[in-house]
């Protein structure tokens, strides 16, 4: 039960800086990698 709760955590906290991340990217006026920008 631990364990699968320090993997959502990780998830979380990977989601949140990639949201991070993009954000930091439009505020900028930047274009943000993604692969549905690419399709």
């Amino acid at each position: 039960m631990t364990r699968r709760l320090q993997a959502a955590a990780r998830l979380r906290d990977r989601y949140l800086y990639t949201a991070r991340a993009a954000d930091r990217h439009l505020n900028q006026g930047l274009p943000v990698a993604s692969p549905e920008a690419a399709a």
